[in-house]
């Protein structure tokens, strides 16, 4: 069987200077990152389904189906990511008791 290729558009999402924190800071910020990167998606109305996530440890690779709308993607879920790496920190670790 032959695959083809299909579209798919990418988004990429980093942790800054994830390899300076402690290993249990970075367990928060993992965890944080897929929860803020999944109520984003929902928010949008993006579901699980039409979206396939690559954990590359310090960040998350998206690849989003075609079917999507691109401007769903940059007009919601880009907009419900936090922007601030302080934001992110602080509010994520505190989440999940690191703080």
């Amino acid at each position: 069987m032959r695959l083809e290729p299909v579209h798919r558009t990418i988004m990429a999402v980093d942790v800054e200077d994830f390899a300076t924190r402690t290993d249990l800071g970075q367990l928060g910020l993992r965890h944080a990152l897929w929860r803020l990167l999944d109520e984003a998606f929902e928010r949008s109305g993006i579901p699980p389904d039409q979206r396939d996530v690559v954990d590359r440890g310090d960040g998350l690779l998206v690849l989003v189906h075609a079917m999507v709308p691109k401007t769903r993607l940059l007009d919601r879920a880009v907009h419900c990511l936090p922007h601030s790496s302080t934001t992110t920190t602080s509010a994520s670790l505190s989440d999940f008791g690191y703080v």
